[in-house]
């Protein structure tokens, strides 16, 4: 689908461009590249970061929460609303393999809360060293050193260091003071609500 029909319809449903809200905020969907666990471009010619409104202004808060911290950081966002459509395709990719565990079924209920646009992917961009802050993994590593649940296990075998844990914990800081809640897996990953009130309140958008 060219990436003004996307648009058109995504803007249609309610959901805001996060570049609209605030430029400083940098996209970089990587589902648009290669540059992920699939080794595929799934989202083609789309590559804006939608949210639905009470997500987007939380998010808007959490890079203010970042910037009163440090003026050099920015959020950079690699995911946000995500089609059903490409999630389907994702699906098929990883069904029957080890990565499956780390992507919702798009079958089972309303999929992935990307899909219902309340959900973000994203870390921490230095402007004044042009590079990401260092987390302990790449955005989209699919092991345990990347779980939050495990930093300290990690932290005590020298697998994670005590800066690495601290930025991460920069991010979720900015995050959860922002009303977003942190998934256990995914040290990038926060959710706008809960599950049960996202699939009441939203359904997934068909593209």
């Amino acid at each position: 689908m060219p990436k003004t029909d996307w648009d058109r319809k995504i803007k249609a449903a309610g959901l805001l461009k996060i570049k609209d809200l605030d430029s400083n905020i940098i996209v970089d969907l990587k589902y648009s590249t290669p540059d992920n666990f699939m080794q595929k471009d799934v989202y083609g010619d789309f590559s804006d970061a939608y949210l639905r409104p009470e997500v987007a202004n939380k998010l808007i808060l959490a890079q203010k929460n970042i910037k009163n911290q440090n003026q050099n950081h920015t959020l950079i966002v690699y995911d946000a609303f995500r089609p059903r459509s490409v999630q389907l395709t994702m699906w098929e990719i990883v069904k029957n393999t080890p990565q499956a565990n780390y992507v919702a079924n798009p079958y089972k209920g309303k999929g992935s809360l990307h899909n219902l646009g309340v959900a973000v992917d994203l870390s921490i961009w230095d402007t004044k060293t042009a590079q990401v802050l260092d987390m302990g993994t790449p955005y989209d590593f699919l092991g345990a050193l990347a779980e939050p649940q495990l930093e300290q296990f990690y932290l005590k075998n020298g697998k994670l260091s005590a800066a690495q844990i601290a930025n991460r914990h920069i991010l979720k800081k900015a995050m959860t003071a922002a009303g977003f809640s942190p998934l256990d897996r995914e040290w990038w990953h926060f959710d706008g609500f809960e599950r049960s009130i996202a699939e009441k309140k939203y359904d997934f958008l068909e593209l």
